[in-house]
């Protein structure tokens, strides 16, 4: 009985350590697969990081980009209406000065008419000449 005994119990325990050793080899795999697929997610993460970054820095040149580009179209638009509003006051100033031109040679030769047509002292041509300068500061 002893080496049945022995030769079950070496049997066991053979088996035991086979098991034993499946187990470990088992762990050993899981383990390596683990790691594995935390260096493949480590790898996916940096990745995405980097895309990220790229993408963030690409929005930053294009929102640079778009600023500059609509504060050229204004100064442009700007320079359009200032320049408008300076030939429209020449226009008007230009209307003005001929308008004044026209009262002041309408003046004039009313009052030469009048001068001509009284034939007056000079004390009196001076009179209606005033008269007429008055008038004019007047208009």
């Amino acid at each position: 009985m002893d080496s049945t005994y022995i030769s079950y119990t070496t049997h066991c325990i053979k088996k035991r350590e086979k098991e034993i050793e499946d187990s470990l080899n088992k762990a050993e795999k899981a383990k390596e697969e683990a790691q594995k697929i935390l260096e493949q997610n480590q790898a996916s993460l940096s990745k995405a990081e980097d895309e990220s970054k790229k993408i963030i820095e690409q929005s930053r040149i294009y929102a640079e980009t778009l600023k500059e580009q609509m504060l050229k179209e204004s100064k442009e638009e700007a320079k359009k209406l200032i320049d408008s509003a300076s030939a429209e006051i020449d226009r008007k100033k230009n209307a003005a000065f001929e308008q004044l031109k026209n009262q002041v040679a309408e003046i004039s030769l009313n009052a030469a008419g009048k001068i001509m047509r009284e034939n007056l002292s000079t004390e009196k041509n001076k009179k209606i000449v005033n008269e007429y300068l008055k008038e004019i500061s007047k208009n």
